[in-house]
């Protein structure tokens, strides 16, 4: 059987070079690691192999006893009894040893995709819920949802971009940008975050810090719309009409869709009549 000759290899290599005590003191150490971890639902894959590697170990320390038993003849009792079990009842036995840390492993596994679905099922609940709630103009349901999702998942991004919208429609400036700022953390190469936080900053009068956003928006998405028609807002505002106006222009090469090209025709005309308050005459779109 290949278990005894695995065994053979250990016992004449291993244990009979360090003795069994050893070989039963790490075992003991391994399975009470194992189990601590396990119980306190720290790094279950890790707990589940270190049980795993001590059930193993102590394994072949009890087929050390028996095999040393059988070797030196103690007691003509132990020997007919350690033979009464055949090959296959033995494997049987080594086998089952093995598999209650391999069931804890499987167990663990499925609790965590388990887990796994029904934060998945939350989020897109969540979501739905805030989502519908921001449309229809509820902006304290949303926000209150787009925590909820939050909290499913900490780590995705949109959550984050929806809830500092729902804040800024709210005019809490400070806790929208805090949720683009968090979005950015979570991914650094976010356009949109950049954008509305732009858009915050702007509607807040800081269009210096503002422009710095739209142009960071614009480094990553040449082509984004939004964050052209917002800077050429904001560089009128401060009297950059120059510079403006190319954004405006800018706007048009790169699309015709109603929401970006009518305002930046009409901030276009604007500039262009070249009014004698062209900045007080821009307005947030």
């Amino acid at each position: 059987m290949w278990f005894d000759q695995l065994w053979f290899v250990f016992f004449r290599g291993i244990v009979r070079g360090i003795g069994l005590a050893p070989v039963f003191a790490v075992a003991i150490v391994l399975l009470i690691i194992g189990a601590v971890l396990l119980i306190k639902k720290h790094w279950r894959i890790i707990a589940n192999a270190v049980l795993i590697v001590g059930a193993s170990i102590a394994w072949i320390g009890l087929l050390a006893i028996s095999e040393i038993k059988n070797e030196q003849k103690i007691s003509s009792i132990i020997t007919s009894r350690f033979h009464a079990f055949t090959d296959s009842s033995r494997v049987v036995a080594q086998l089952g040893l093995l598999a209650i840390p391999a069931a804890g492993v499987g167990v663990g596994l499925l609790q965590r995709k388990l887990a796994r679905e029904r934060r998945r099922q939350l989020l897109s609940t969540y979501l739905r819920i805030a989502n519908h709630a921001f449309y229809s103009g509820d902006f304290d349901r949303a926000i209150s949802d787009y925590t909820a999702a939050i909290k499913a998942d900490p780590k995705r991004i949109d959550s984050y971009l929806k809830r500092g919208l729902a804040y800024r429609e709210k005019g809490k400036y400070d806790q929208a940008i805090a949720d683009f700022n968090r979005a950015l953390t979570l991914d650094p190469d976010s356009a949109g975050a950049y954008l509305n936080r732009g858009k915050v900053r702007a509607a807040s009068g800081d269009h210096a810090k503002a422009i710095e956003d739209f142009d960071r928006a614009i480094d990553l998405d040449a082509g984004n719309a939004g964050a052209l028609l917002h800077r050429g807002i904001a560089l009128a505002k401060i009297g950059e009409n120059s510079r403006a106006a190319d954004d405006f222009r800018r706007v048009l090469r790169v699309t015709n869709h109603s929401d970006f090209a009518e305002p930046a025709k009409f901030h276009l005309g604007l500039l262009e009549e070249n009014l004698p308050d062209t900045g007080n005459a821009i307005t947030t779109w």
